[in-house]
């Protein structure tokens, strides 16, 4: 059942939570302090841990 439906593409589990357009945005506001983190996450729409893990991944592919 389930090896049938991957081999037909079938995706399992919850769809990934995207980046807003405004993301990096929201980053540099709430580094420089201009916003809470709580903030940063309402306006991300993403919980805590979401967050982290998104920022984590924001600054690995924007490494200079």
């Amino acid at each position: 059942g389930i090896a049938a439906a991957k081999a037909k593409g079938i995706k399992f589990g919850r769809p990934e939570k995207k980046v807003p357009p405004n993301f990096g945005k929201i980053i540099k506001a709430w580094e420089k302090q201009r916003i809470s983190f709580d903030d940063a996450c309402k306006q991300s729409g993403m919980s805590e841990a979401t967050f982290y893990r998104k920022l984590r991944e924001y600054r690995l592919k924007n490494k200079k």
